[in-house]
């Protein structure tokens, strides 16, 4: 749906981005596709968003999941990095 840069290294998912597509096509899950949650997806999509509420409980959960997810990628760099040794 959203094609990221080739190298996962210098990709960090965008808290404005996220927002936008909460905002536009949040109750299809677009910002659930986004940050990789193909689960939560799939269930906004057939739900609208949960009838709405879901959506709207991520309102106040984006920022924090966007941090989770830039985290995890960081970790996920640096095991690799300590794999490459």
């Amino acid at each position: 749906m959203f094609s990221k840069p080739k190298s996962e290294d210098t990709f960090q998912e965008s808290l404005s981005l996220t927002y936008v597509l909460w905002v536009f096509l949040g109750l299809l899950g677009a910002h659930r596709a986004y940050l990789g949650h193909w689960s939560w997806f799939v269930i906004y999509f057939f739900t609208l968003g949960g009838v709405g509420v879901l959506w709207l409980v991520d309102l106040f959960r984006i920022g924090d999941m966007v941090k989770l997810k830039n985290l995890e990628s960081k970790v996920r760099k640096v095991r690799k990095a300590d794999f490459a040794q």
